[in-house]
């Protein structure tokens, strides 16, 4: 009878050699042997194996055919060739090597999944990485997007450099129904003034009494760094929410600067952000780590730029 040929695999050379001679001892001979590997994201974390053609002798009472060994120099045209288990691991290179070259072996065998390599210095490296990303990381939480407050006696308090604000409350007003008053610097006929707890107490009052809300638009002078005695009035003013309106196409330091200064006196609730269309990085403002609740004229629809 002709011998029959069998395909074995296990997680090493050295395990798949005691395999073969555990189940099939000396009538069994490892014709050849490679490396495997499957699975894995475009052949990242892909796992490997060693799978092995083997030849078992069936012929009761034939000779035995041992695995091989050694062969002494003298017999041997190639001595100092690797033979035996090293054999073994020099034919798994090999074959590794045509695989990653996308060769095929033209011998009779199951053709093994060939991934392709990927290079970290290649940029669909980065791309894949980007997709693997995308994939098992969690969506990092989103803040709500801050709305004006708008109830009865409600104040808000909407700070600037310049006039600024001024314009933002306006548009705000329109939004709520809230009326309006002016503070710091300032200045607008025909509006009421609240610079001080009791001015802001009567302007409660009036929203009250009108069940509307009220928007104070306090101005800060454009010049850095900010006056402290100007910070200190915005103390005064007890608001129940505080917008800092801010400029995306001014420098990112100069609004950073007025801005962490005005909220080491006085708690910051959002961003009112203007000037989008004289930038081409307004992201920039998501550095200030303070939620984005308004955009030019109308309330923002993300809590980032």
């Amino acid at each position: 009878m002709s011998p029959r040929r069998l395909r074995l695999d296990a997680p090493s050379l050295v395990e798949l050699t005691a395999r073969v001679e555990r189940e099939y001892g000396p009538r069994a001979r490892i014709l050849s042997a490679e490396r495997v590997t499957v699975g894995g994201l475009r052949g990242l974390f892909a796992k490997s194996y060693f799978e092995a053609e083997v030849e078992i002798a069936d012929e009761p009472g034939g000779p035995a055919v041992a695995m091989p060994v050694p062969p002494s120099p003298a017999a041997s045209p190639t001595a100092g060739a690797p033979v035996g288990l090293d054999a073994l691991l020099d034919q798994a290179e090999r074959a590794e090597e045509r695989m990653h070259a996308g060769l095929r072996d033209d011998a009779a065998r199951e053709p093994a999944p060939q991934p392709s390599r990927v290079s970290t210095e290649r940029p669909d490296f980065a791309r894949l990485l980007d997709e693997i990303v995308a994939v098992t990381a969690p969506e990092p939480p989103r803040s709500p997007v801050p709305t004006v407050r708008s109830a009865p006696g409600d104040v808000v308090l909407v700070v600037g450099l310049g006039a600024v604000a001024l314009a933002v409350a306006r548009a705000m007003a329109v939004t709520t129904g809230g009326r309006i008053a002016v503070s710091g610097a300032i200045e607008e006929a025909g509006l009421p003034r609240v610079d001080d707890r009791r001015t802001c107490s009567a302007f409660r009052a009036d929203g009250v009494q009108h069940a509307r809300g009220g928007i104070v638009a306090a101005g800060l002078p454009a010049s850095l760094p900010v006056d402290p005695v100007r910070l200190e009035a915005l103390r005064g003013v007890p608001a129940d929410q505080v917008w800092l309106v801010v400029d995306a196409g001014r420098k990112p330091e100069d609004t950073a600067r007025w801005v962490g200064a005005v909220a080491a006196v006085v708690p910051v609730d959002a961003l009112a952000v203007v000037g989008l269309a004289g930038t081409a990085s307004p992201g920039t403002v998501n550095d200030l780590r303070v939620p984005v609740g308004w955009v030019d004229a109308a309330p923002a629809t993300s809590s980032t730029l």
